[in-house]
Protein backbone atom coordinates (compact mmCIF):
# COMPACT_ATOMS: atom_id res chain seq x y z
CA UNK A 1 0.00 0.00 0.00
CA UNK A 2 2.96 2.01 0.90
CA UNK A 3 4.31 1.97 -2.49
CA UNK A 4 0.96 2.15 -4.45
CA UNK A 5 0.47 5.63 -2.45
CA UNK A 6 3.97 6.92 -2.85
CA UNK A 7 6.14 4.93 -5.83
CA UNK A 8 8.53 7.69 -5.43
CA UNK A 9 9.27 7.15 -1.81
CA UNK A 10 12.77 5.40 -1.43
CA UNK A 11 12.28 4.10 1.79
CA UNK A 12 8.98 2.39 0.56
CA UNK A 13 10.37 0.73 -2.07
CA UNK A 14 13.61 -0.23 -0.41
CA UNK A 15 10.94 -2.28 2.37
CA UNK A 16 9.42 -3.63 -0.35
CA UNK A 17 12.43 -5.11 -1.49
CA UNK A 18 13.62 -6.80 1.63
CA UNK A 19 10.30 -8.08 2.55
CA UNK A 20 10.24 -10.10 -1.24
CA UNK A 21 13.83 -10.95 -0.48
CA UNK A 22 13.17 -12.36 2.92
CA UNK A 23 10.16 -14.03 1.69
CA UNK A 24 12.58 -16.18 -1.08
CA UNK A 25 14.81 -16.78 1.02
CA UNK A 26 11.94 -18.84 3.41
CA UNK A 27 10.43 -20.45 0.50
CA UNK A 28 7.44 -17.88 -0.16
CA UNK A 29 7.63 -16.52 -4.34
CA UNK A 30 6.67 -12.99 -4.81
CA UNK A 31 3.06 -14.32 -6.46
CA UNK A 32 2.53 -16.20 -2.96
CA UNK A 33 3.55 -12.93 -1.06
CA UNK A 34 1.11 -11.04 -2.16
CA UNK A 35 -1.74 -13.45 -2.13
CA UNK A 36 -0.76 -13.47 1.90
CA UNK A 37 -0.84 -9.87 2.15
CA UNK A 38 -4.31 -9.90 0.53
CA UNK A 39 -5.27 -12.61 2.61
CA UNK A 40 -3.93 -10.66 5.82
CA UNK A 41 -5.21 -6.76 6.26
CA UNK A 42 -3.85 -5.28 9.05
CA UNK A 43 -6.33 -2.82 11.18
CA UNK A 44 -4.46 -0.76 13.32
CA UNK A 45 -7.30 1.76 14.04
CA UNK A 46 -8.74 2.17 17.40
CA UNK A 47 -12.37 0.23 17.94
CA UNK A 48 -15.28 1.92 16.99
CA UNK A 49 -13.18 4.82 14.76
CA UNK A 50 -13.19 5.03 11.41
CA UNK A 51 -10.28 4.80 9.51
CA UNK A 52 -8.51 7.64 8.12
CA UNK A 53 -9.04 7.88 4.35
CA UNK A 54 -6.84 9.87 2.61
CA UNK A 55 -5.71 13.37 3.64
CA UNK A 56 -9.12 13.52 5.55
CA UNK A 57 -8.73 15.27 8.84
CA UNK A 58 -9.38 12.77 12.35
CA UNK A 59 -13.22 13.49 13.07
CA UNK A 60 -13.02 14.05 17.19
CA UNK A 61 -14.79 16.92 17.68
CA UNK A 62 -11.88 18.86 18.87
CA UNK A 63 -10.67 21.91 17.20
CA UNK A 64 -7.71 21.26 15.17
CA UNK A 65 -5.44 24.52 14.20
CA UNK A 66 -2.35 25.05 12.11
CA UNK A 67 -0.58 27.38 13.87
CA UNK A 68 2.16 28.57 11.92
CA UNK A 69 3.72 31.97 13.32
CA UNK A 70 4.74 32.88 16.76
CA UNK A 71 1.86 35.53 17.33
CA UNK A 72 -0.58 32.16 16.41
CA UNK A 73 1.48 30.03 18.93
CA UNK A 74 1.27 33.27 21.92
CA UNK A 75 -2.00 33.64 21.48
CA UNK A 76 -2.93 29.73 21.42
CA UNK A 77 -1.02 29.89 24.92
CA UNK A 78 -2.95 32.84 26.49
CA UNK A 79 -6.02 30.95 25.41
CA UNK A 80 -4.44 27.67 27.33
CA UNK A 81 -3.69 29.91 30.13
CA UNK A 82 -7.16 31.25 30.61
CA UNK A 83 -8.81 28.27 30.66
CA UNK A 84 -6.52 27.43 33.53
CA UNK A 85 -4.01 24.94 31.75
CA UNK A 86 -1.37 26.91 33.29
CA UNK A 87 1.46 24.66 32.67
CA UNK A 88 0.93 23.92 28.66
CA UNK A 89 0.50 27.57 28.49
CA UNK A 90 4.18 28.55 29.59
CA UNK A 91 5.37 26.11 26.87
CA UNK A 92 3.17 27.64 24.13
CA UNK A 93 4.19 30.89 25.10
CA UNK A 94 8.00 29.64 25.61
CA UNK A 95 7.58 27.88 22.00
CA UNK A 96 6.59 31.31 21.07
CA UNK A 97 9.59 33.12 22.76
CA UNK A 98 12.49 30.91 21.45
CA UNK A 99 10.82 31.14 17.47
CA UNK A 100 10.81 35.14 17.76
CA UNK A 101 12.30 36.58 20.81
CA UNK A 102 10.60 39.91 19.55
CA UNK A 103 7.21 38.00 19.73
CA UNK A 104 6.09 40.87 22.92
CA UNK A 105 6.23 44.07 20.18
CA UNK A 106 3.30 42.06 18.39
CA UNK A 107 0.99 40.88 21.19
CA UNK A 108 2.68 43.05 24.40
CA UNK A 109 0.43 40.86 26.91
CA UNK A 110 3.49 38.24 26.61
CA UNK A 111 5.97 40.47 28.98
CA UNK A 112 3.26 40.81 31.69
CA UNK A 113 2.76 36.92 31.22
CA UNK A 114 6.27 36.37 31.44
CA UNK A 115 6.93 38.90 34.10
CA UNK A 116 3.90 36.23 36.27
CA UNK A 117 5.18 33.21 35.50
CA UNK A 118 8.95 33.90 35.18
CA UNK A 119 9.39 31.32 38.67
CA UNK A 120 7.80 28.52 37.13
CA UNK A 121 9.92 29.55 33.68
CA UNK A 122 12.91 28.27 34.82
CA UNK A 123 13.83 26.02 31.78
CA UNK A 124 15.37 29.09 30.02
CA UNK A 125 17.08 32.20 30.49
CA UNK A 126 19.34 35.02 28.72
CA UNK A 127 17.97 37.82 26.98
CA UNK A 128 17.33 38.15 23.10
CA UNK A 129 21.11 38.20 22.31
CA UNK A 130 21.94 35.05 24.24
CA UNK A 131 20.18 32.60 25.23
CA UNK A 132 19.82 29.30 26.91
CA UNK A 133 17.36 26.80 28.12
CA UNK A 134 17.60 23.00 29.54
CA UNK A 135 16.25 21.67 26.47
CA UNK A 136 18.83 23.18 24.25
CA UNK A 137 16.76 24.79 21.87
Amino acid sequence: KAVALNPDDGHANENLEVLVNFASSHGYDRKKLEALGKKVELDLTPKGQKPVEDEEAPKSGRDYRILSNPVQIGNRGRELDKRGEKRIARGYVSLALHLNPWVGLQIPWVDDFVAEERSRMTYWGGNAFVGWDKTKV
